[in-house]
């Protein structure tokens, strides 16, 4: 008569090695940082600004409506809404603080 086989244990998830072959050390506690999307918050603050293009255009005065990790949607004057993909965009020209 077969007798009812045991599962095997489970795998415990292995901590990722740092270069000197021990486990990392865990982070300092404190106010988390801001991280990402520093062209997001750069460009609502600026509320307008100038966009320089790889193709040598310069659009003036745009306001961001939105942006994700590959593209800009845009209010650009006397075009409407532009979806511009992230690649296409040489530099955001701020201008000086006012």
């Amino acid at each position: 008569m077969p007798t009812p086989s045991t599962p095997p244990p489970r795998a415990q998830p292995i901590p990722p090695l740092t270069g000197s072959g021990e486990a990392p050390a865990a982070q300092p506690s404190g106010p988390p940082k801001a991280h990402g999307e520093l062209d997001r918050r750069t460009l609502q603050a600026a509320r307008t600004f100038d966009m320089l293009l790889r193709n040598g255009q310069t659009w003036r005065g745009v306001q961001l409506v939105e942006m994700d990790s590959w593209s800009v949607l845009l209010e650009v004057p006397d075009q409407g809404r532009v979806l511009v993909p992230k690649h296409a965009v040489d530099a955001y020209l701020l201008g000086r603080p006012r």
